[in-house]
């Protein structure tokens, strides 16, 4: 027993030593340095410090100064001893070039881009050519004339660091070339059914764009329907596909991109070249052109919007509400639960939903349209209007809940239609 309780204790004698003697290394931090510069070591205390790839980043202990020599992630070590403790501190160091925040880009005359030199200081700005387009010192292009023009910054290092720009000619208003629809036969008695520009005007026009809303404008349209989706920064922006691939000369989905990098891409050229250059718009240049020439806007909630947006539902009603657009704005969805949302967020909302081209519509679904009301708001739902059975149309009538036509075709197709529908959307005449 004596011999076990002596072994015992010099175990803890022997593990006190070790733990006098090993170090302690902290947490490492992260720095990112620009190959050029010269950073310091802001740490205080007596550390000899080192770095664990001479070929990444030199290290003057003495002076405490970094130098990154090329692009590479790599450690500073610092070492201390205090009461015989070996104490160790790790910076993690990512190197990298400096760079302009973009290399091409294209933008419409009359326009201005910002760049900006990461990484180092600029010296001078210069322009290939101050005819197409000045910069300032400050790194503000200003583009003037259509052409191809060179940006360059020289940094403090001397080096030079350059930006192609390509500047498109400002789009000549188009008047819609499409043939004017012919006078139709006469609207039957007490009709009231509107048509919505579906997308805006698309017979010649590239869809969710401002000029397909402006065409819709000139060709009578007194509502217009589009589709909002978010950018990476939280940005709302028209646009009916979750990427850009098909309606611009850009890729990727719009909720990994900026809404300042979204702008950057051509929305029209894919339709006519008599748009090139087309920009992107924000829900809130959409809602202010609605206002100013008093067209009632449909708005569509993708299903990119989840039940977790709620913020996103209540940023959309705020741009509206100061907008002054409350009362004049319809908001619907294939998703029933962000309807609901839009209902939670603002109870005198006119709220809808739109079906699938194979969905039936059932007593049950007609128990979930009347759920949405709130005695305050107006409820609908969009379908084909083949798909509406007679039984349908009473049910609505009975419950008041209002309908929209989807994909009519033509005036004479709107004229067809039950006297109790509302509206109809109309696809690219």
């Amino acid at each position: 027993m004596k011999k076990t309780i002596k072994k015992t204790v010099v175990a803890a004698i022997l593990l006190l030593v070790l733990s006098a003697c090993i170090g302690v290394t902290a947490q490492a931090a992260t720095r990112v340095l620009y190959v050029g510069r010269i950073y310091s070591i802001n740490v205080k205390g007596s550390y000899k410090w080192h770095s664990t790839n001479k070929r990444i980043v030199r290290v003057n202990s003495k002076t405490k100064k970094i130098t990154p020599r090329k692009a590479g992630i790599t450690y500073i070590k610092g070492v201390k001893k205090v009461h015989n403790k070996k104490i160790v501190k790790k910076i993690k160091v990512i190197v990298k070039k400096p760079y302009l925040n973009k290399k091409k880009a294209t933008v419409t005359a009359g326009k201005k881009l910002t760049l900006k030199l990461r990484g180092m200081v600029v010296a001078r700005w210069t322009s290939s050519n101050k005819k197409i387009a000045t910069v300032s010192s400050s790194g503000v292009v200003k583009t003037r004339k259509s052409g191809t023009v060179k940006i360059t910054a020289t940094g403090k290092d001397k080096k030079k660091y350059t930006c192609m720009i390509k500047v498109n000619a400002k789009p000549k208003p188009v008047v819609p070339t499409a043939t004017p629809t012919p006078e139709p036969t006469k609207a039957p008695e007490n009709h009231t059914s509107y048509m919505i520009a579906h997308r805006g005007d698309t017979s010649t026009a590239p869809e969710n764009t401002m000029s397909a809303f402006q065409s819709a404008l000139l060709r009578g349209y007194k509502a217009v329907e589009t589709d909002v989706q978010f950018t990476k920064d939280n940005v709302p922006v028209i646009l009916h596909d979750s990427t850009i691939n098909r309606t611009s000369n850009g890729t990727g989905r719009i909720m990994d991109l900026t809404f300042d990098e979204v702008r950057e891409y051509d929305f029209g050229s894919w339709k006519s070249e008599a748009y090139a250059g087309e920009k992107i718009p924000s829900f809130q240049e959409f809602i202010e052109f609605c206002r100013e020439n008093s067209i009632h806007p449909y708005i569509e909630l993708k299903t990119t919007i989840t039940q977790n947006d709620i913020d996103k539902i209540q940023l959309l009603l705020e741009i509206v509400s100061a907008a002054g657009m409350q009362k004049d704005v319809s908001w619907f969805s294939f998703s029933y639960n962000l309807v609901e949302m839009v209902k939670e967020v603002d109870p005198t909302a006119d709220i809808g939903v739109v079906l699938h081209a194979g969905d039936v519509v059932t007593e049950q679904f007609i128990e979930q349209m009347k759920s949405l009301k709130t005695g305050l708001n107006t409820v609908f739902f969009s379908h084909y209007a083949r798909k509406i059975t007679p039984v349908v149309l009473e049910r609505c009538k009975e419950e008041q809940i209002q309908l929209v036509a989807r994909d009519i075709k033509n005036i004479q197709s709107l004229y067809a239609l039950d006297l109790y529908y509302r509206a109809a959307f109309a696809d690219g005449f």
